[in-house]
């Protein structure tokens, strides 16, 4: 996959992203009912936001391909091992990552980004964004219980994660960023306990955004989205041009994103 450079960053919006991560959050539909552990579960204000959101699904790599752990985020920032760009100069964007995961964090401090350790369980780490969102730009919030459950292979254990991470979604939305971001870094369905090739449900609300006719946040729903099925290199710069943050394209660039 190529990586295009994104040159055209504007450094004058006063405008927040926030970006909530979802660890291993895309499923395959199971268990008795036959549904995925999204659809499963009670998820009243995940769903109430996908309501106001534009929606669709994201592919880390060509169908079929399954990526290694640390691809998904690495291709999300833009990032590579061998010349990974700082955001502060490339960007001029001040960024922040929460996180457990000690592989995110070398990736987004690679970035530079802050990153705030001991963000332990979901609680924590949605307390750690609240308290940093007043001094960043960007903010990647990475929850990773719903990742644990599936490589556990708990089915239920994972519903009951995603039901707690979703009680504490009003704590995001009473931010009210510019932009908020929902979605997972890859699909790791318990009936694997693996990462597997499945693309992965994405919504972003943002006040210059339109909606769509979605109603609910879960994979099956996500791919009747209006965004259609989209490469996870493409998340970002559809999240920077609804913070106004992304300048006109000449013909040239728009070019190279085609190819």
């Amino acid at each position: 996959m190529q990586d295009r450079d994104l040159p055209l960053i504007t450094g004058e919006q006063n405008t927040k992203i926030l970006l909530l991560l979802i660890g291993g959050v895309g499923g395959i539909q199971s268990g008795p009912n036959m549904l995925t552990e999204l659809q499963q579960s009670h998820r009243p204000h995940l769903n109430a936001l996908a309501r106001k959101s534009i929606t669709g699904l994201h592919q880390i790599a060509a169908p079929g391909m399954t990526p290694a752990e640390e691809v998904a985020l690495q291709v999300l920032l833009h990032s590579r091992d061998q010349g990974p760009r700082s955001w502060k100069e490339h960007f001029s964007i001040k960024a922040c990552a929460i996180t457990e995961n000690t592989r995110y964090q070398e990736i987004c401090r690679a970035c530079d980004f802050d990153v705030v350790d001991g963000a332990q369980g979901t609680v924590a780490t949605m307390q750690a964004a609240c308290s940093c969102y007043p001094d960043y730009d960007f903010i990647l919030v990475h929850v990773n219980e719903t990742e644990r459950m599936s490589r556990q292979g708990g089915y239920y254990e994972k519903i009951k994660a995603l039901e707690e991470l979703d009680a504490l979604v009003p704590q995001l939305t009473a931010l009210n960023p510019d932009v908020l971001a929902v979605t997972g870094d890859y699909s790791c369905p318990t009936t694997h306990g693996n990462i597997t090739w499945h693309p992965v449900p994405l919504m972003v609300h943002a006040k210059t955004g339109r909606y769509d006719l979605v109603q609910s946040f879960d994979e099956i729903a996500c791919a009747a989205g209006a965004l259609g099925v989209i490469r996870t290199q493409e998340i970002l710069p559809l999240l920077f041009a609804h913070a106004n943050r992304l300048k006109s394209f000449t013909l040239k660039q728009v070019e190279s994103w085609l190819i």
